[in-house]
């Protein structure tokens, strides 16, 4: 769907399949996504009025989560495609283990980012293009990562387990669920929102969006909510702060 920033004059712009993961073009021209229209999922790309939906990979494993390089050159996406059966099956409590993929705009692979072979939440391009941000998800909780596309290299945000210790507050969470990080215009600092799971402990989940550094110092505090749960309805209705994205 699009609309106005209000949310008025919604328009439909795809009718097949499951659609998921928009990203705009730096242009405002093209729009990609990703959809499982052909049986699995692969990245496509329209016009932003939803015209000329064309797919971009055609690979038999699920390819999604595309995001625009700020240039609009290059398109980061996460793959399954080099994932054997087995590891789709071990111990993984959420699908198989992807990659980060780069290709061109028009669909041309450029690169494949080094292991590890990890649960991804999402790639975030650094403002100057030359680093993105990654989470990895594991079954005894997640990390924040930095990959330099001119090295090579895969560089952990150092004070991360500092950082879930600063915004726990309330003691060890059962299950840490980064949600979304997102770049400040100069690349020097950025803004991580995610869920922390007390329910074994106080009955509460807590959602909030925090200012960290690079290095995954928390600066300060925007946003924070912590949701008693009774119900199913009430876990639904805890995710106020689930994204946080900059003024240009």
């Amino acid at each position: 769907m699009m609309a106005n920033w209000d949310g008025s004059n919604p328009i439909q712009l795809t009718n097949e399949g499951s659609n998921q993961y928009a990203s705009w073009s730096p242009d405002g021209i093209r729009i990609l996504f990703d959809s499982d229209r052909n049986g699995n999922r692969d990245i496509f790309q329209m016009d932003a009025d939803g015209a000329n939906q064309t797919a971009l990979t055609s690979h038999p494993a699920n390819e999604f989560s595309p995001a625009w390089s700020p240039d609009g050159s290059m398109i980061a996406y996460l793959s399954e495609q080099d994932m054997t059966t087995e590891e789709c099956t071990m111990n993984w409590f959420d699908g198989c283990p992807q990659e980060v993929f780069i290709m061109d705009s028009t669909g041309k692979f450029l690169q494949k980012l080094p292991d590890p072979k990890q649960l991804i939440g999402w790639v975030t391009w650094s403002p100057d293009g030359q680093s993105f941000a990654v989470l990895l998800y594991y079954d005894t909780g997640s990390q924040l990562v930095f990959y330099d596309l001119q090295t090579g290299s895969l560089q952990p945000a150092t004070d991360y387990a500092t950082l879930l210790k600063s915004i726990y507050q309330t003691g060890q969470s059962t299950r840490s669920n980064p949600r979304s990080f997102s770049f400040s215009p100069t690349g020097q600092n950025g803004i991580l929102c995610m869920m922390e799971d007390f329910r074994n402990q106080t009955g509460y989940l807590v959602t909030g969006c925090y200012m960290v550094e690079m290095e995954g110092e928390l600066l300060f505090t925007l946003v924070r909510k912590e949701t008693l749960i009774m119900s199913n309805e009430d876990a639904e209705n805890a995710w106020d702060y689930a994204d946080a994205v900059w003024q240009p």
